[in-house]
């Protein structure tokens, strides 16, 4: 699966990958909408990181779930980074550094649900209205 991320101003695509999230990969969300190293993350299943693949910048997190009763792939949460997350960036009127973290994230998501015969069938819930 050839994953990309769009610099800031869509000019060129930057390669990434997904891998298992890690404990450091955690610790570096302090700053996020969510901590991932709080009591409520911990219990979500499935973590995995998306990352840069030339110099494994983290890029966001997501946790996923395989519904085997309703034959489709459960995103329970996708996150970008700070750097790239236009609602911590709102108040500070900042730039995202990377565009289409969630595009990738949901990408992954939807080879899983391919990968466990489910073709490609995704739900999630929105936490925002």
């Amino acid at each position: 699966m050839n994953l990309f991320v769009w610099n800031e101003d869509i000019t060129y695509k930057i390669p990434a990958m997904v891998r298992p999230a890690t404990e450091m990969d955690f610790s570096q969300t302090k700053n996020w909408q969510t901590y991932w190293k709080s009591k409520a993350v911990s219990e979500m299943p499935n973590k995995v990181a998306l990352c840069r693949s030339d110099n494994g910048e983290l890029l966001g997190l997501m946790s996923y779930a395989i519904d085997e009763r309703g034959l489709a792939v459960e995103v329970i949460y996708v996150e970008s980074a700070g750097h790239s997350n236009a609602n911590l960036l709102k108040a500070s009127y900042g730039k995202k550094k990377y565009v289409g973290i969630a595009k990738a994230l949901f990408a992954y998501a939807g080879k899983i649900s391919l990968d466990a015969g489910f073709d490609g069938v995704l739900y999630f819930r929105a936490k925002t209205s």
